[in-house]
């Protein structure tokens, strides 16, 4: 059995999914051409992985890739997000943020308008079709 030690140095050589280029990533088993270029796509879009669950939710992405890849890469925590900020956000960056569908999108635009400022992550569950399935990582992205 390893060591608390080992363990901890294993994954300090883990590398850092947010730096990791499309050649890398294909360097993973299960990883090609296609889905190398679909995790930068995501990772792009969303400004930087803030967690490794976050690699479950790249389309066409299986669990057992998405394992292989977690065995070499991590989310270290070097990127810096750019947060939305809900109530000021203009509908095309609202609409454009990757865990936000069309319905998503418009019932917090209708939310907005008819209640004006949004103050708690309460209010923001109660948004119609707000995936609220994905809350945690999606409140990592944006400010009230």
């Amino acid at each position: 059995s390893k060591t608390k030690q080992q363990q901890i140095s294993e994954k300090e050589d883990l590398n850092d999914i947010n730096l990791a280029t499309e050649t890398e990533l294909q360097r993973v088993y299960g990883i090609g051409e296609k889905l190398s270029n679909r995790i930068i796509r995501f990772r792009t879009r969303l400004g930087g992985f803030v967690s490794n669950q976050q690699l479950f939710h790249v389309y066409g992405l299986e669990d057992n890739v998405v394992k292989n890849l977690l065995a070499q890469y991590e989310v270290k925590g070097t990127t810096k997000i750019s947060l939305i900020d809900i109530n000021t956000a203009s509908s095309k960056v609202i609409r454009e943020f990757i865990y936000f569908d069309r319905e998503t999108a418009n019932g917090i635009l209708r939310y907005r308008d008819s209640a004006g400022i949004i103050k708690s992550w309460s209010e923001v569950e109660k948004i119609e079709n707000f995936p609220l399935d994905k809350i945690e990582i999606i409140k990592l992205y944006l400010s009230l």
